[in-house]
């Protein structure tokens, strides 16, 4: 047996934590360690060798077999990822290139590390406050998100 790990390995065992736990709202990566909502992992004891249904094997946090269909917006570059439900909570900590934007989610995740700025961290403190935040469903179950945000001011 072969068991090869994909450069997107962190992506696919956060995705998973999140599918597998339904309180959790988002996960990042920093210091060399994954932290779900904040709190750190301890990945070797998580992570587990599992046969998927098509024969293949992966390494990691099995994905849910009643795979619930939910949504992700994920950085790359941020180690970062959330569920869409929680992106809310979340814009005002990402480093955001603009104070505005939409975005399309058409199938399970979207990755935003286009609208993202030059830091490489999320920040322990609120750099936004969201003004508006609207989202819809279209017919055929793409999730489209409108934002608007704007930068905390410094208190001197």
């Amino acid at each position: 047996m072969c068991l090869t790990i994909q450069k997107d390995w962190l992506e696919e065992l956060g995705i998973n934590i999140l599918k597998a736990d339904s309180t959790a709202k988002y996960y990042s990566f920093k210091d060399k360690t994954l932290y779900i909502d904040e709190i750190p992992v301890d990945i070797p004891s998580l992570c587990k060798l599992y046969k998927l249904k098509d024969g293949t094997y992966g390494y990691g946090v099995c994905p849910p077999s009643d795979d619930k269909k939910l949504k992700f917006v994920v950085s790359e570059n941020l180690t970062f990822g959330c569920k869409s439900k929680y992106l809310k909570d979340m814009l005002p900590y990402l480093p955001l290139k603009d104070t505005f934007n939409c975005m399309e989610i058409p199938n399970e995740l979207i990755h935003i590390d286009d609208d993202l700025g030059e830091s490489e961290e999320i920040s322990s403190i609120p750099m936004y406050k969201v003004t508006r935040y609207e989202e819809s469903l279209d017919f055929y179950n793409s999730l489209y998100i409108n934002y608007e945000v704007e930068p905390i001011e410094e208190s001197k």
